[in-house]
């Protein structure tokens, strides 16, 4: 399983990411790039609003979570294990964020899928 923040991200912040990203997509496998994000990886994508992701304190203490919210009814793209969530730009093409989902979940296209809360911790340097 592969975890992965952009340079971006890296060198500009949080805030960068929740001023960035406009889709969560939810992928079998991490996907390298914007283009797999969006295509060969891609099993669902839930557009973001402004304020859908929050910043706050995360565990363990001074590190950083950003939440994105529980959504319903998540209309299935491509079917497969659902292992990866990731937050894209869009408007400029960029893959901002990857993460493991921690209880993969089989999804196919019979049926929307509900998505659980996912929060994406950023720790303190060790």
């Amino acid at each position: 399983m592969t975890k992965s923040v952009s340079s971006l991200v890296l060198d500009n912040g949080p805030a960068y990411l929740l001023a960035n990203a406009t889709t969560q997509v939810i992928c079998h496998g991490a996907p390298a790039s914007y283009a797999a994000a969006v295509g060969a990886n891609l099993l669902a994508s839930i557009p973001l609003a402004p304020g859908d992701l929050v910043l706050a304190a995360g565990a363990p203490a001074g590190s950083r979570a950003i939440t994105a919210p529980a959504r319903t009814a998540v209309p299935v793209t491509t079917g497969g294990i659902a292992d990866h969530s990731a937050l894209v730009d869009d408007v400029n093409s960029r893959l901002l964020l990857t993460d493991e989902i921690e209880f993969p979940l089989a999804i196919s296209t019979d049926a929307p899928v509900d998505i659980d809360e996912l929060v994406y911790t950023i720790l303190q340097p060790v």
